[in-house]
Order: C-alpha cells, then sequence, then structure tokens
C-alpha cells in the first residue's frame, strides 16, 4: 500500500514538474512526457507517445550521459541532457530541457537580419520562405497591422501577390499591381503613403486600404540583382506611420539584407539544379541522371539493345521526416544510396532523383533482369541498419525502352506512373 502510493507521488511529481521532462525506451521512441513538455511540443498526447521519437527535437545522433546539448525549439535555446535507467530489467532514458535564458536585441530588427543571414545558407526559394514566414518578418518591421508580399510576374510586366498575412479570406489573390509611372521603385529605399495620396497605379492597394479602414502602407522594395526590384514587402497601418531618420536607416539596410538573401537564395537554386552529384549521398544529382537517360536512349535507339529505368521512391518519405526529422532522414538516404552502389552491376548508374526517391539506369536489362535488380536492392536494404528508422515503405516504378518511345522522357514518365509497393522492408 505505501509502496503503490510513493510510486503515484512521484508519477504526478513527474507529470507536473515545470521543467520539460522526457521519457524513451532504448531505441529512443517517447513513452512518457511531463505537462510542461507536452505544452512545449504544442501536439495532443496521444499523437506523441509511441508514435514520435526524441530525435526530432534533439537531432539525428544521441545524447551521452553527461553531455549537454543546445536546441532550438519555436524560437526558444534549451540545454538537453539525459541519463540511462534501468528498472526490472526495462532500460529506459530521461531527457531534462532546461531553458536558456538570453538576453534580447533591443533592436527587433537587428534580430531579424542576424536570422537571415544564418538561414540564407539554406534558403533556395527565396519567396517560398517569405511565404512561410511573412507573419514573423511583419512583426519584426514595424509591426504592422497587414502585411502582403508580391513578387514580379514571370513576363516581367505586374507584381502578383504571393503571400497575404492579418486580412481575412475576402483578399483577391490574383491581385496585381502595375507599378512604373509616378511610383518608381528604387532598391533599398523603403517608400510611405497615406490612405490619401496613393498613386493609380496602386489602386488596388487603396481598395484593401478603403476595406479594413487603413490609414498608412509602406513598400520596402527588394532586388535580386542589386538594381532591378523584383519583389516588395507591403506593410498596412490602421494609423499614420511616420518613421525617424534612424528608422529609415533601419530600414534600408534590412532592403539590402533581404536583396542579399534573395540573391543567394538564387545562386543557392542554380547550384543544386547543375551540380552533377547530390549534395546529401554524393551520389549523381538529377541533372545527371537526365543526361544518363538521354545518352542511353540514344545508343540504344541507334544499336538496339535493351535497357530499363528502375525508380525506387521512399512512400512514406515525409511520415518518416515528421517523425524523425531532417537530419536523420538525411542519413538514411545516405545509408540507401550506399548499399544500391554496392549491390548493383558497375554498368548499372544510380542516383538521387528526387528527395524521397532514386533513380537506377539498367543498360542492357530485360525483364529477367529487373526483377532481379529489384530484389536484390529490397535484400540490401533489409540488412543495413537504418536505426532509428523503423517502418520503411519502398516502392519501385518501372520502364523499358520500347519500340515507339521517341523521346527518353518518356521512361521517365512511365517509370512515376508504375510505382507499386515492395513489400515492408
Amino acid at each position: 500500500m505505501v509502496k503503490s502510493l510513493i510510486s503515484e507521488v512521484f508519477k504526478n511529481a513527474f507529470y507536473v514538474s515545470p521543467v520539460p521532462l522526457i521519457i524513451t525506451d532504448k531505441d529512443g521512441l517517447i513513452t512518457e512526457l511531463s505537462q510542461s513538455a507536452e505544452k512545449l511540443l504544442n501536439l495532443p498526447r496521444n499523437a506523441i507517445i509511441t508514435s514520435t521519437t526524441i530525435y526530432a527535437l534533439i537531432g539525428s545522433e544521441d545524447i551521452k550521459e553527461n553531455e549537454k546539448r543546445i536546441i532550438e525549439i519555436n524560437n526558444t535555446k534549451y540545454e538537453v541532457k539525459s541519463e540511462k535507467y534501468t528498472i526490472e530489467d526495462i532500460d529506459f532514458k530521461l531527457y531534462v530541457f532546461t531553458i536558456i535564458h538570453e538576453i534580447k536585441q533591443g533592436n527587433p530588427k537587428i534580430e531579424l537580419i542576424e536570422q537571415l543571414l544564418s538561414k540564407s545558407y539554406k534558403i533556395r526559394n527565396f519567396h517560398k520562405f517569405v511565404q512561410v514566414n511573412l507573419e514573423q518578418i511583419a512583426s519584426h518591421i514595424n509591426k504592422s497591422d497587414a502585411a502582403a508580399f508580391f513578387a514580379l510576374s514571370k513576363d516581367n510586366v505586374k507584381f502578383t501577390p504571393v503571400a497575404f498575412e492579418g486580412f481575412e479570406k475576402g483578399i483577391p489573390k490574383r491581385m496585381v499591381l502595375s507599378i512604373g509611372g509616378d511610383t518608381p521603385l528604387s532598391p533599398a529605399l523603403p517608400v510611405i503613403y497615406n490612405s490619401t495620396n496613393i498613386p493609380k497605379t496602386l489602386g488596388a492597394l487603396s481598395i484593401i486600404m478603403q476595406w479594413y479602414e487603413l490609414k498608412t502602407l509602406l513598400i520596402l522594395p527588394i532586388a535580386s540583382n542589386g538594381k532591378d526590384v523584383d519583389s516588395m514587402f507591403i506593410l498596412f497601418y490602421k494609423n499614420k506611420f511616420e518613421p525617424d531618420t534612424d528608422n529609415l536607416a533601419t530600414l534600408k539596410l534590412l532592403a539590402l539584407v533581404f536583396s542579399i538573401v534573395h540573391n543567394r537564395a538564387n545562386l543557392q537554386a542554380e547550384i543544386a539544379q547543375n551540380t552533377y552529384k547530390d549534395f546529401i549521398t554524393r551520389a549523381y544529382s538529377q541533372i545527371m541522371l537526365k543526361e544518363f537517360v538521354q545518352l542511353i536512349f540514344s545508343q540504344a535507339k541507334r544499336y538496339n539493345f535493351a535497357f530499363a529505368i528502375v525508380i525506387f521512391k521512399i512512400l512514406n518519405y515525409n511520415e518518416l521526416k515528421n517523425s524523425y526529422g531532417t537530419k536523420v532522414l538525411e542519413k538514411m538516404m545516405q545509408k540507401i544510396s550506399g548499399a544500391m552502389l554496392k549491390t548493383l552491376r558497375k554498368s548499372d548508374v544510380v542516383g538521387r532523383y528526387t528527395e524521397d526517391s532514386f533513380l537506377s539506369i539498367l543498360p542492357f536489362t530485360q525483364n529477367g533482369g529487373v526483377e532481379i535488380a529489384i530484389r536484390r536492392v529490397r535484400d540490401a536494404l533489409n540488412l543495413i541498419d537504418l536505426s532509428p528508422v523503423k517502418g520503411l515503405k519502398i516502392g519501385a516504378g518501372v520502364a523499358h525502352l520500347e519500340d515507339y518511345d521517341v523521346e527518353a522522357s518518356s521512361l521517365l514518365q512511365r517509370a512515376k506512373t508504375t510505382i507499386q509497393s515492395v513489400e515492408k522492408i
């Protein structure tokens, strides 16, 4: 009776602990967590326990005893420690999350600049990045009541909306702006209009101002090449907004930083598109694989020999990514790539085709040979250690060169549409 009572007291103390506490099994699967940890993860308790691993929070590698790791969750830094316990022959680990109190920047714009520059090496699509982070960005730039982000259309004629924040659903998503004439824009030069002096070319914005009884708008132009404006932030205010000299100087600096990040993102995307090696797996990249397919297609047509391609796709890639995190999935793809390179013939070509798939090009191979290749890859993956990842599901799509094929791209398309699940690995 006393032992049972003590056990319940400890359970309750664990659950109501103000410090986030998480218990996992030996494989990293979360089996229990405190109320504060549940609040930290912002997920239903049932969705966390037995379906989420600790690695999605702390990174791909476990934390050794007496080791500390600094992580960031929801823009807050935590120091994480772990301790291993064994009770009644059951091994488990306790993770303790201690918040790190930092001195906040006095100027939120400086904080935004630091964040942008630190993330700039990873951003490959600036517009998508803004779309996801517009609310946070707008709150750092002279906290506005609403915000919009516009980008130049492909024909370089009009600015079209990419994202809105702070508006109701009534905002027309197809709204376009024709900037020019009496509303020229210079990069890194903020423009401010009151509701009474908005130019005709910004008529669409004037309508928004009337709908929502807004008084002021601030345009922050962005240029990817440092010269020509190709996108802009537009911040809306319910009251008149008149920035002082220091404020304007900081806005100019922000516009310049946005331009730098935008330009770097374009370069990153270009490098990724034109590189011949995938950065993660070091296998051939998509652009190289397409060149190989085109080359072998031309040779096979000319000399009349058979060849096939196989797309190996991780069917539950996004599910695994949500459970284990990006770093764990990158290591998993490295292991899969290595296993495939060792398994297939030297004459075969293997590479990372998309984020969640690999492509194998099999020269001089027909139906029986393709089935053998798929079986060998499946068996090889069954033998390698993909931990902590469990429940990997692989699909394979096959396309053979046919007499009616006139373009190499038709094989790639056919392989994508024929992907079927391989037995569970």
